[in-house]
């Protein structure tokens, strides 16, 4: 049965529609899984139909854009009340982006500026005390998308590129494999004798749905780590077993492998670049996040990881997909703005002086900017895993790389906010206060 979908544009160019477009005949073999029901950039759907939809019937949404208007707002949250699934859908979505950087300034300042001082204004207008009362309402500060809703994923980039897209859709829309067999699980065909797991060894057959024809733990006594998801009838007398060995065990890096490798494969968790769901246990996990762990395998296996030195999270930035990051010497001794010269196109761009933010972005474009357009890296896919604040970790980062006097950073860095900040200063926690303030009435995530 095709999933039922839904596309909301916020304040923004639209930019990650037109990727998705993109896409051309790759669309082709998704279309038919998807039943879109809402897509105003494409089709003339009427914001009454999707706010006559009951709430939770579509089953992913996803929504482009920030939040400038309180028309944005009230289409937020309307996109969580009818979504099961709702994805930021952009840098825009996720960080605040570019439009972002307006917080710095009120939104009477902002208003005066556009419409009255800016230099090729012809017939200046008073927007700040003759608004026409039929536009929508400007909020007063660009509020981050997920400080008003609950956001289930993110999907970063200005725009994230057609390929991203597309592994994300093909995540959401992937199907269980034909054999597959719920209503029993890998022990009771399995062929391995004597059990692995009475030979100490780990194997999370027992709680594995069944149909698979590798059978791992048959005849080259592989164990079991979850392809299939979650069995409906696990067999209970093993997975006691297990478990009591999982939270038993010391786990060392081998050990700890096959834990994360079932981990991700059980839970069908996305490909790093696509797609970052807010509840991926692995992430928290990274992060020392919180967690509450269940009472079954699946939680002791969380466990055994937990604050565990041999626990190896994949992540990177974009240097680590970058061409040029084998000869970065980590020095910079002059600092350059971007029309200075014409760079190098196979040395590192810090190391001739331009400031990139490779090293503080999280990977996910192919560093498709310096690899493709002898251009520094710009941020636009936020903050590296782990790394709250992008630009502070720009502006320390650099700082520890620069070997050059004050004065010439500050000829060379005139604007560090744009720069540093350029498309996450709305989801930074110097905007955490404004941002939770303003827009949303002091109303609680949805």
């Amino acid at each position: 049965m095709p999933i039922k979908v839904a596309f909301m544009q916020g304040s923004s160019c639209w930019g990650c529609h037109q990727s998705l477009l993109n896409l051309h005949l790759g669309l082709v073999p998704v279309l038919p899984e998807l039943d879109i029901v809402y897509w105003p950039a494409v089709v003339d759907f009427k914001l009454s139909s999707l706010e006559a939809r009951p709430d939770k019937s579509i089953d992913v949404g996803f929504y482009e854009g920030m939040l400038r208007t309180e028309h944005d707002v009230h289409n937020a949250k309307t996109m969580r009340a009818k979504c099961k699934l709702l994805i930021a859908f952009g840098t825009c979505a996720c960080f605040g982006s570019v439009h972002g950087l307006a917080n710095q300034w009120s939104r009477e300042e902002l208003l005066e500026r556009k419409f009255e001082t800016v230099e090729s204004m012809g017939e200046p207008n008073d927007m700040v005390n003759k608004r026409d009362p039929e536009l929508t309402p400007i909020c007063e500060s660009v509020v981050n998308l997920d400080r008003v809703v609950k956001i289930d994923a993110y999907m970063p980039g200005c725009p994230p590129r057609k390929e991203n897209i597309l592994g994300a859709v093909a995540f959401l829309i992937k199907k269980d494999p034909a054999t597959m067999k719920r209503d029993t699980n890998v022990c009771a065909t399995c062929k391995a004798s004597p059990c692995l797991l009475e030979q100490g060894k780990l194997c999370w057959g027992s709680v594995t749905a069944g149909g698979c024809s590798l059978m791992c733990p048959g005849d080259n006594l592989t164990p079991c780590t979850g392809c299939f998801g979650k069995s409906d009838k696990p067999d209970a007398a093993r997975a006691a077993k297990l478990k009591g060995m999982l939270l038993a065990k010391k786990v060392g890096p081998e050990d700890a492998n096959l834990v994360s490798q079932f981990l991700l494969l059980y839970h069908g968790l996305p490909t790093q670049g696509s797609l970052y769901l807010a509840a991926d246990p692995m992430r928290k996990l990274a992060l020392g996040a919180k967690m509450e762990f269940t009472d079954d395998v699946v939680g002791a296996s969380l466990k055994t990881l937990a604050n565990n030195p041999n626990y190896q999270f994949s992540n990177s930035n974009v240097c680590g997909t970058c061409d040029r990051n084998g000869n970065m010497n980590k020095k910079m001794t002059q600092i350059k703005r971007n029309y200075e010269g014409v760079p190098d196109t196979g040395e590192c761009f810090i190391n001739q002086g331009y400031v990139c933010m490779g090293p503080m972005t999280q990977a996910g474009c192919g560093a498709i900017c310096p690899n493709n357009g002898n251009s520094v890296c710009v941020g636009c896919y936020g903050p590296v895993f782990g790394v709250g604040e992008q630009g502070a970790r720009g502006i320390s980062t650099i700082a520890s790389l620069a070997d050059v006097d004050i004065d010439d950073i500050k000829s060379g860095i005139l604007d560090p906010v744009g720069l540093f900040y350029r498309f996450t200063l709305a989801a930074s926690e110097i905007n955490k206060k404004v941002n939770d303030t303003h827009a949303t009435g002091g109303e609680t995530k949805q």
